[in-house]
Formats: structure tokens, sequence, C-alpha cells
């Protein structure tokens, strides 16, 4: 019976996460200084915090930064596993990729306590192909 409601939470929280990506992607695009990328700041936060990064931060925190593609997210289990404090991420997306990015980003959230906790994704994808 416990499992089943643990389900429903995940369910629950997940459908909140998806909800919260689809928002960010209307509220938080901005065109980069070259014109050439659109970026999605904070398109998945940890644990669903605000968009303020700021206020989940000690002042001696190090942050570890990195980029990659969607083909390459499942190496952010093993570098969240290693690395305890935050992750910020931008994620090179192709325009037709977004859906499957977001589903990805889903499963890491209910599979991955670690990268719960600690990842931001940002979204970078090109406006032109």
């Amino acid at each position: 019976m416990q499992k089943v409601h643990l389900l429903k939470i995940l369910q629950q929280e997940s459908l909140k996460l998806y909800e919260g990506m689809k928002q960010a992607i209307e509220d938080r695009q901005v065109v980069d200084s070259s014109g050439q990328f659109r970026i999605i700041r904070f398109f998945y936060n940890p644990d669903g915090a605000s968009s303020d990064a700021k206020s989940k931060l000690v002042d001696n925190d190090v942050t570890l930064i990195s980029q990659c593609s969607v083909n390459h997210l499942p190496y952010l289990v093993g570098l969240s596993q290693r690395w305890s404090g935050p992750i910020s991420v931008s994620l090179f997306v192709a325009d037709n990729a977004i859906s499957s990015a977001m589903d990805y980003l889903l499963q890491l959230y209910r599979c991955v306590p670690w990268v719960r906790h600690n990842v931001s994704i940002h979204l970078v994808f090109p406006l032109m192909h």
C-alpha cells in the first residue's frame, strides 16, 4: 500500500516539474548576445527551487559548471554522485528535441535523488537550423 502512495507522490512531483519546465519555456527565454541562440535559464531546478539560485547557496559553496547535449545527460548521474555541491549544466538541445530532453530530465528526477537535489539545467538551442 505504501508503494502505491509513493508512486502517486512521484507522479504528482513529476507533473509539477513538467509544468515548471513548460512555464520556464514561456517565461525565461532570452536570446544570447550573438542573436544565434535562445537560452532558457533555470529550465530545471533542484527540488523545484525558485529560479533565484542564490537562495539555495551557502557563502562557501562552489558550483560545478558543465555543458552537454542530450545524449550526454546519462553522465550527469555519475557526476552528481561524485560532486555533492550544486551543479549548473547548460544543455544544448536542437529545437525538435526539447520534449525528449524534458522526458529524460523527468526520468532523472524520479530515479536519481542527487540530481534532483543538486543540479540546475539551462537550455540552449539555436534559433536557426
